[in-house]
Order: C-alpha cells, then sequence, then structure tokens
C-alpha cells in the first residue's frame, strides 16, 4: 500500500502546471486521502483481529512433540598421526586480562503523548527505549482457549503501532536478524509486564510478531502457555511439533524430555506468513564489553592474544542449534577480523597451498580439544567468536573457523566435510594440487583440511574414514 501511495504522489507532481495555490491544494487532498486510507487499513487490520480472536476460542489440537538428534557426536579425545606428539606444546599463561570496554551505546525514543512513558530495556549491552502506554498490559487470566481469545480481542482494541514501529526501528538500527528481533520483542513485552515467561508475555509475544508478519503462534503444555515458531532451517536437539504441514519449534523449553503433548491452533494468523530465519549474514551491531585473552596453546612458538566482545557471546549464547551453514556463513566481527590480520602477517609471499598449510597448522595446535559432552554436557556449534572465548573447542568448531579464515584470507571457495560423528573441512584451490583425499562437486575439487586431525597435512584424512563417501556442505562464496 505504501509503494501505491508513493506512486500517487509521484503522478501528483510530475504535473508542472499548476500554481503554488493548486499544490496546496493536491498536497491537502493528498494527505486527507492518506490518512482515510490507513484508517481503512488499521480497521481492516482490527476487524482481521477480531475474527482471529472468534477463531481462537475454538478447541486446540493437540500434538506430539519430536526431538532431531544433534548434528553431531564427538568422540572424547582428537586424533593425532602416530608420528606427531602435543604433549610439549607450551601453555599459555593463565592470567586473563579484562577489558570492560566502551561506554554502552543507546537508543532512545521520545514520548509522543502526555499519556506515553518510554521503558528502557537492556538488549545485550545495548540500551534501547521502547514507547508504553498503560493499555498496552493486555490481561490474560489464564490459559483456556477463551483466556486467549478474549485477550486477543482486547488487543485488537489497542493502537500498537508507536510499539511496533520502534521495535522495527530498533531493528534496522541494530542489524538484528530474523531471531535477534524475536529476542528483542521478548525482552520489550517482559519489560511491560515487569515478568519472564508468563501467559501474558507469552500471548503479547505472540501478537506483536503475528502483526508483523512473523510466523509464531502461542500453544499450551501442561496448563501453561508456550511460544511457538516456524523456522527456515532445520533445528536440533529442541523440542518441536508438526501442525498443518509445518514444523514449529517450542522456544524457551529446553529442557523438555521425552515426547509430550502440546495444544494449540491450526490455523495461522492471515498475516504471520513470515517463517523466522537464523541466517546471521551480518551480526547484531551490540556495544562492546571487551576481554582479551590468550588462545591456549603457543603457535609459532607466540603466545596469541585475542579480544571477545562477551555482549556478543551472551547473544550467541541464546541460539539453539542449527544448520552447519549458519555458523559457516555468519558474517565476522571486528575481534575475529583483528585476529585474522594478525595471522595476515604471517602468509607473506606464501602461494595459496603455504597459506592454507600454514593457517591449518594454526587451528590444529593454538586450540585446546575437548568434546561438547565433556564441556557442556550437550552439542553445542560454534560461531567463531565462541573459539576464542571458550577454553575448549572440537571438530565442527574447527573446521567452520578454518573455513571461515581460508575465505577471509586467500578467498578460496570452502565447504565443511560431514563424515558419520566427525566435521572436517575442505578447500577449493585455483589449481591442481596433489593430495591424497579430494572430492569432486561439479567443475570443482575440493581437498580435504581436517583442523583435528593434528599434525595432518593438507589433503591427509583419519584412517577410520578413508574411502568413505562423506557430504560436502558447500558454505557461500
Amino acid at each position: 500500500m505504501r509503494l501505491w501511495f508513493g506512486i500517487v504522489l509521484l503522478l501528483l507532481f510530475s504535473c508542472r502546471d499548476y500554481s503554488i495555490y493548486g499544490q496546496e491544494n493536491l498536497l491537502d487532498e493528498f494527505t486527507t486521502f492518506t490518512q482515510q486510507q490507513l484508517q481503512e487499513y488499521d480497521q481492516t487490520v482490527r476487524q482481521m483481529n477480531k475474527e482471529f480472536a472468534l477463531y481462537l476460542k475454538q478447541a486446540w489440537q493437540p500434538f506430539n512433540t519430536h526431538r532431531l538428534e544433534p548434528l553431531q557426536k564427538d568422540p572424547d579425545i582428537p586424533t593425532s598421526k602416530p608420528s606427531v606428539s602435543t604433549s610439549a606444546i607450551a601453555k599459555a599463561p593463565t592470567n586473563v586480562e579484562t577489558i570492560l570496554g566502551e561506554e554502552v551505546q543507546s537508543i532512545r525514543i521520545k514520548p509522543t503523548s502526555p499519556t506515553m512513558t518510554v521503558k528502557e530495556i537492556n538488549y545485550f549491552g545495548t540500551q534501547v527505549s521502547i514507547p508504553y502506554l498503560p493499555n498496552y498490559r493486555i490481561q490474560v487470566k489464564g490459559t483456556s482457549e477463551n483466556d486467549v481469545s478474549n485477550a486477543w480481542s482486547r488487543a485488537a482494541d489497542v493502537d500498537f503501532n508507536p510499539l511496533l514501529k520502534t521495535l522495527q526501528s530498533h531493528k534496522r538500527q541494530l542489524n538484528l536478524n530474523d531471531w535477534g528481533f524475536l529476542l528483542l520483542v521478548q525482552k520489550a513485552v517482559e519489560s511491560i509486564y515487569n515478568e519472564q515467561q508468563s501467559p501474558a508475555s507469552i500471548f503479547l509475544t505472540a501478537y506483536c510478531m503475528n502483526q508483523l508478519s512473523q510466523s509464531v503462534r502461542i500453544g499450551r503444555m501442561n496448563d501453561k502457555l508456550v511460544l511457538l515458531a516456524e523456522i527456515q532451517e532445520t533445528m536440533y536437539d529442541i523440542p518441536q511439533i508438526n501442525c498443518d504441514g509445518k514444523t514449529y519449534t517450542i522456544l524457551g523449553e529446553n529442557a523438555i524430555g521425552g515426547s509430550i503433548r502440546i495444544a494449540t491452533y491450526t490455523k495461522s494468523f492471515p498475516n504471520a506468513t513470515h517463517r523466522l530465519s537464523m541466517a546471521l549474514p551480518q551480526l547484531p551491531l551490540l556495544s562492546e564489553n571487551i576481554q582479551t585473552q590468550y588462545l591456549p596453546n603457543r603457535w609459532q612458538d607466540t603466545l596469541i592474544q585475542v579480544a571477545i566482545n562477551k555482549n556478543l557471546i551472551d547473544f550467541y549464547a541464546t541460539l539453539p542449534q542449527t544448520e552447519f551453514t549458519v555458523y559457516g556463513n555468519a558474517g565476522l566481527s571486528p575481534q575475529i577480523r583483528t585476529l585474522t590480520n594478525k595471522l595476515k602477517a604471517y602468509l607473506q609471499g606464501k602461494d595459496d597451498y603455504e597459506a592454507a598449510t600454514l593457517l591449518l597448522d594454526f587451528v590444529q595446535n593454538a586450540f585446546e580439544y575437548q568434546s561438547d559432552r565433556q564441556q557442556f554436557g550437550h552439542e553445542k556449534v560454534f560461531f567463531p567468536d565462541e573459539m576464542l572465548y571458550y577454553p575448549y573447542n572440537d571438530c565442527e568448531d574447527r573446521a567452520i573457523l578454518y573455513c571461515h579464515l581460508i575465505r577471509v584470507l586467500l578467498g578460496l571457495n570452502v565447504a565443511l566435510v560431514n563424515y558419520p560423528n566427525h566435521i572436517a573441512a575442505a578447500v577449493c584451490f585455483p589449481s591442481q594440487v596433489k593430495a591424497e583425499t579430494q572430492y569432486r562437486r561439479g567443475n570443482e575439487t575440493y581437498t580435504l583440511c581436517d583442523p583435528t586431525y593434528l599434525g595432518a597435512s593438507i589433503g591427509e584424512c583419519m584412517p577410520q574414514f578413508i574411502g568413505k563417501s562423506p557430504k560436502l556442505i558447500l558454505l557461500s562464496k
């Protein structure tokens, strides 16, 4: 509709032969026209919400939850070539220098009416403000169909546009992906009610997301409300349901064991058609809370000092486990780019093969290995910054970091190599190289590079995977 308004405005101003008086009349008429159209649109949306509220009174249907197994179950110890010993590698000092970083960034708004106030939200170290009106606090008396229906009907009579527009503005300013925006809406709603995970906060989060076309809905589990989200990527180790040919992930309920029943409605809100994406091609613009420390092991007889934005680490910690491409194609932080600049100095005068060999040696030896089950008690895939923050990492974490380094420093195409319970990397060199293990995809040849096979050179494969045909996960170019 906004595009149509713009076309009308363009046509009005493309006429050159009219007086100033005529221009004023045209502008007045156009303003009146657009206001009428917006009012009609608001009435249409209000009516849509009223009708949907009536639909919510119908009995919700029960669905059994299921979980997809984690992507990776790593061995407790890494594999080393028999001739290579890592026991003599010097350890970094245990002291860690911590810098609390810059002044917290803020994104603030001003009240636009006498009854409006402003609430402050701490979004991973960044202070943002949202408009607040008392009628935003839609009460939800219980968790029954009637309770949710009545709340939806009351919400339809409230003008949430100031709040919704502010949230969308913050999304643009903070460079948030769909997951980050959902977290922002949740934090905004929790500030409105001054409580977390209450029936009212679950309800209003779903209501606001639906008004913004996001495909989420409300479910009921054990007499409490839960938030369900339709997500584009495959999600792992988190409860889900299949409903009306769609998969919905139950958010905030990672501790659910086994299969339980979730009740929900089978028809989505009409405008809620956008499936959320976990993809992070660009990282959120968060205030910096910088910590500096050393990588666990010496490399090239040097202690490598790295910086980490703890606010970004906290953001990553909220993401459920998803497809490897999300991690492998993620944007890079200023801290990771600083590390790549340090490594670039070691690559001077080397060709692609020699540089890739040196980077492979770096990822193999600068870090300390431990399986996710040992470190966290569950499987977890790292974004590159998490490699610098946590004391240990495992095969998929190393492969992902190596792919990022090759792509940034050498500009070569890369892929993840998915063996049973093991992940390695592969590089597409611009000229033919001799190597034991290579894979052909289309017109490209990818050469195996395994950052977890300690001491292995480019093309060398762990004995148990020789001759196997793994899945090649091509990453973005």
